[in-house]
């Protein structure tokens, strides 16, 4: 079975890309456009196949993100979560990470970085 993957992000063009990057690898890959959509995907996918990772744009709401990143982790504790952000010592990515998220990658993401945190976060 192929590690399933969601991406959340608003970004039509972001979303394009990393999905095309975690094909390549291997990743079958769900898209979500907010924080609600990733919550409703992964309640209704889960239990015909788990969701095994999280890459969630840091650009919602604090509040948001924060909820999301929280019901992600009280619906199934071993969905890694890593926070896209373009600033990488911003406080919010900091609370993020607080909140339950795993790791962070940099926008505009590298598909090296990306291809190194995914493998390591999603495949242990």
């Amino acid at each position: 079975m192929q590690p399933r993957i969601l991406v959340v992000d608003d970004d039509v063009q972001v979303v394009q890309a990393i999905c095309g990057h975690l094909e390549e690898m291997g990743f079958d890959v769900l898209t979500a456009a907010s924080g609600q959509l990733a919550l409703t995907r992964i309640v209704l996918e889960a239990p015909r196949s788990p969701i095994h990772g999280v890459l969630l744009d840091s650009d919602l709401s604090a509040r948001t993100r924060s909820a999301v990143i929280r019901e992600i982790k009280g619906w199934d504790p071993n969905i890694r979560i890593i926070m896209m952000s373009g600033i990488q010592d911003s406080p919010d990515v900091f609370k993020a990470l607080m909140d339950g998220a795993d790791d962070l990658i940099t926008k505009p993401i590298d598909p090296s970085m990306l291809r190194e945190k995914c493998l390591s976060k999603f495949l242990r």
